[in-house]
């Protein structure tokens, strides 16, 4: 019954008889350490986890020192999403057997020789408890054991890219893409290690990467495209990332809303910003239609009300902008540029008290802001307050040369 348990435990199809087989051998002998193992590490491949815990607590009683009976309980509570458990029956698995010669033994008996030994899943459970330094450790000492795991290296990119150490991320995702260089996940946090480091360049190489692996999901190609295109949109190269945030709301299918106002919202600042870049064949409206989608994701967004109020101010649509501005103020009320921008809407709307107030109230924020002392010596002048303009260029000459002239002419034009 044994010889058939071990047999069956290599086809999916025949789980349930390996378990039955298990079973039947242990009911001549019902604390067999090694056929308890086994039933164990069946039930983990049937993914019932919990008849597999069932099998590790009759070990634990009857074998109190067996290190591979706790690496089994750490794979099963991990799988549970109880990551405290996890990482207490791994760091009991490793005190057990520094060397982990048992777990490798029973990894190459099932055929799993890349499955990883404890310290490996001691890091992995230390990096989703967010014990970034602890799980550094402990990938650190599962590839002092075994030198070419390469999902510890992977996992150790991870913790250090948590701690913004990137150099080192960069590293250890380097060498994890190297050992196996159709692992899209891998390559996806190798780009965002570059990015997040601001180097783009090879960011987009990576990126990149991951969109011609063929295994690669539409998913995980959509991620892939959005963050080439912030990558295009820091390197300024605005008509690059409309393309490419194009292709991440293309591939995107089904994806959460969060992200899929990600790819709406900085698509639309893409098209502001190749607006200002070509004047002669402005999209604003293209970044109005995309800010309004990504609105419908996330109505109370301040930065795309601010800057959906900047397309109806590059439009002329003055009242559509002021709306949208107060909308934005709402949410985030702290927003020199905000204050701004809504002052300059009133003043084209020739309501120049409003303006005056605005402007007040970003220098409040911001007292060296100049664009908001020009604006408000203009609602001055405006108001008939010629001498209330003459102090707002006294103020600007000591900010702004450029500004400062431009209020003058205006004063005494």
């Amino acid at each position: 019954n044994y010889r058939l348990g071990a047999k069956d435990k290599e086809d999916k199809k025949n789980y349930d008889l390996s378990i039955d087989n298990f079973t039947k051998s242990l009911e001549y002998n019902n604390n067999d350490l090694e056929t308890l193992l086994k039933l164990a590490s069946v039930y983990i491949k049937d993914e019932e986890f919990g008849d597999a815990i069932n099998q590790l607590e009759i070990i634990k009683e009857n074998y109190p020192n067996n290190a591979l009976s706790y690496y089994k309980m750490g794979l099963c509570k991990y799988k549970l999403f109880k990551y405290d458990d996890s990482v207490n029956a791994f760091q009991i698995s490793v005190s057990l057997d520094p060397s982990q010669q048992t777990i490798h033994s029973f990894l190459n008996w099932d055929n799993d020789p890349n499955g990883g030994n404890s310290y490996y899943h001691l890091g992995k459970a230390l990096y989703s408890t967010k014990g970034y330094d602890a799980a550094t450790e402990s990938l650190i000492q599962s590839l002092a054991i075994d030198n070419d795991h390469q999902q510890s290296f992977y996992y150790l990119g991870l913790s250090y890219k948590k701690n913004n150490d990137f150099d080192k991320a960069i590293m250890n995702l380097k060498n994890a893409t190297e050992l196996d260089n159709n692992d899209y996940d891998a390559y996806l946090e190798l780009g965002k290690s570059y990015y997040e480091s601001g180097k783009y360049q090879q960011a987009n190489t990576s990126f990149n990467d991951v969109i011609n692996i063929k295994e690669s999901e539409d998913r995980i190609k959509s991620e892939a495209n959005y963050f080439v295109g912030l990558c295009y949109y820091n390197l300024t190269a605005y008509s690059e990332s409309i393309e490419a945030f194009t292709s991440a709301i293309n591939l995107g299918g089904l994806i959460e809303d969060s992200l899929k106002f990600k790819y709406y919202y900085n698509r639309g600042l893409s098209f502001i910003k190749d607006s200002e870049d070509d004047l002669e064949n402005p999209k604003y409206l293209e970044a109005q239609n995309d800010l309004v989608e990504a609105l419908t994701l996330d109505d109370d967004n301040s930065d795309a009300l601010y800057y959906l109020g900047i397309v109806y101010l590059r439009l002329g649509q003055y009242g559509d902008a002021v709306d949208e501005f107060k909308n934005a103020l709402k949410f985030n009320n702290s927003n020199v540029s905000t204050h701004y921008h809504l002052g300059e809407a009133y003043f084209n709307l020739s309501r120049y008290n409003k303006a005056k107030d605005s402007a007040e109230a970003a220098l409040k924020l911001d007292p060296n802001h100049s664009e908001s002392h020009f604006q408000l010596g203009m609602a001055y002048l405006e108001l008939g307050e010629k001498v209330s303009a003459f102090e707002k260029y006294k103020d600007l000459k000591k900010q702004d040369k450029n500004l400062a002239d431009k209020l003058f002419d205006n004063i005494y034009k």
